[in-house]
């Protein structure tokens, strides 16, 4: 279990997610165990309930899109889910508010997204 100096809490060390580890077709689209995101203090760590698929979405994991990221990477940006930490300098939301994601740090299509305030 992860914890940290400005949680009072744990969460799993590890996820599922969603994985692309080379742009294509959804053949590409991995399901896997990786490590939970870890906040610093300046960003929130939410637990997914619903991911968002967009067809975007599809243009990202193709690399067809000017916001693709490198690979390996999480695809996804709009989820709604509860907040499961808060770094120390977050006074937007709390733990266990309910949230909707317009965007993400380490992608929706996981049982955690890392996010910054502003995308909460």
């Amino acid at each position: 279990m992860l914890t940290s100096s400005f949680f009072k809490f744990k969460y799993p060390d590890t996820m599922k997610a969603i994985v692309v580890r080379e742009y294509g077709s959804e053949d590409v689209l991995n399901y896997e165990e990786i490590e939970t995101p870890v906040p610093n203090e300046q960003q929130i760590l939410v637990r997914i309930k619903a991911a968002g698929v967009n067809p975007v979405d599809t243009y990202v994991r193709q690399g067809n899109h000017p916001s693709a990221p490198e690979v390996p990477f999480t695809p996804g940006k709009d989820a709604a889910g509860i907040v499961e930490a808060v770094g120390g300098e977050i006074d937007k939301v709390r733990v266990g508010d309910r949230v909707y994601l317009a965007g993400s740090i380490s992608g929706s299509y996981a049982e955690f997204a890392l996010c910054d305030e502003n995308q909460v």
